[in-house]
């Protein structure tokens, strides 16, 4: 594709099956696990549609366990992306992977996941200047401590290894690490993703949202 705003650029999307009782089970204490899958689909299907439809650079589906649920074959079909199965014994070491993988052929990656409905494609197009202007590092900080984005046009293994995932001091340890590398990164503004029960609450009470949601899960 000819059209792409950054063609040497790849954005690489983290997604999990969305098979019943295996993902979003933190919400499971509001959710069934059928309405759990549901919505797992909805966010990768929001998400390949969100990051395509300003054909911003080309994009890759990294896919856990593997590449076979209808969801991911499907998007495929439907957005001519490719699947990759995601590989590595914790989520710093899949991501350091991929990454790994993308450099090899593009002038600078980012990741994300499926779970942030605020990241918008301004942040995304933001965070790929910022990496064609000299900073070797872009991230978007998460309210709950973590990160929903990360970026970089060199690969730099110590922000992903002996990290502390799931809890609330990675962003903070990520930002240490990139001082003491000495790299020069830029930040979106602070996200929030679908995590816990009162996530699912925050995103109910978008107006925008509402209906859409609401026929998903079939909730009042």
């Amino acid at each position: 594709m000819s059209s792409w705003l950054f063609p040497d650029a790849r954005l690489i999307v983290f997604a999990k099956a969305p098979w019943p009782g295996q993902v979003k089970t933190r919400l499971l204490s509001v959710l069934n696990s059928r309405q759990a899958a549901e919505l797992q689909r909805h966010l990768i299907l929001r998400t390949l549609a969100m990051v395509h439809s300003k054909s911003i650079c080309p994009v890759q589906l990294w896919c856990t366990p593997d590449c076979t649920h209808p969801a991911f074959t499907d998007a495929r079909d439907v957005y001519g992306l490719s699947l990759h199965g995601q590989f590595g014994y914790d989520l710093g070491d899949r991501m350091h992977h991929a990454i790994s993988a993308c450099l090899e052929q593009a002038h600078s990656v980012l990741l994300m996941g499926c779970d942030c409905v605020s990241l918008t494609c301004r942040d995304l197009v933001e965070c790929l200047e910022a990496l064609n202007n000299g900073h070797q590092l872009t991230l978007g900080p998460a309210e709950d401590g973590g990160y929903v984005l990360i970026g970089m046009s060199r690969v730099h293994a110590d922000l992903f290894f002996d990290m502390q995932w799931g809890t609330n001091a990675v962003l903070e340890e990520t930002r240490c690490r990139a001082r003491q590398l000495g790299l020069h990164w830029f930040e979106t503004t602070e996200q929030w993703d679908i995590d816990r029960p009162a996530d699912l609450h925050r995103l109910l009470s978008h107006g925008n949202r509402r209906s859409e949601i609401q026929a998903i899960l079939n909730v009042e």
